[in-house]
């Protein structure tokens, strides 16, 4: 059995963690103030990307990319 795996980034008045659970079949969860706003159940060999968005400031749409 692997160990668990935690990171973790102050950004601005945020805090950011990542939790990554022991082995393959171990859970991913991308908590942002303590909450958790994405989570996978298994993960792969390799890279996993997690999306998340900061409180106030949402994410930009290509809609909104156009308007500026």
């Amino acid at each position: 059995m692997g160990r668990s795996h935690h990171f973790h980034l102050d950004q601005g008045d945020h805090s950011i963690t990542v939790n990554v659970g022991p082995g393959r079949h171990g859970e991913i969860e991308l908590l942002v103030n303590g909450k958790v706003v994405a989570c996978r159940k298994q993960h792969a060999p390799g890279t996993s990307l997690l999306t998340g968005e900061l409180p106030e400031e949402p994410a930009s749409t290509s809609k909104d990319a156009d308007a500026a």
